[in-house]
């Protein structure tokens, strides 16, 4: 069941962002750390995809909770790890 969940989730964010350029990355964090657990990290092939994405989801809703954007440094997703507890 979570991981139908999960894979609905992944289809919806992905569905959405897709609208607004093409995708090179999607990661979904299913870390432990409550500071993480719903983040949601996207690289988008153009910048003014991510500028539209950003303006457009600002403000909205998924499942009742607020989405939070802003533009991250991260340009590797495999550097993309919380160390808190290395």
């Amino acid at each position: 069941a979570i991981q139908e969940h999960f894979e609905d989730f992944y289809e919806d964010i992905f569905e959405e962002l897709a609208k607004f350029g093409e995708l090179e990355g999607l990661n979904v964090c299913d870390n432990t750390s409550d500071h993480l657990i719903g983040n949601v990290y996207v690289k988008f092939r153009e910048e003014e995809s991510a500028l539209a994405a950003l303006n457009a989801l600002s403000g909205r809703f998924y499942s009742g909770r607020p989405i939070l954007c802003e533009f991250s440094p991260v340009t590797d997703f495999r550097e993309s790890t919380c160390r808190q507890y290395e």
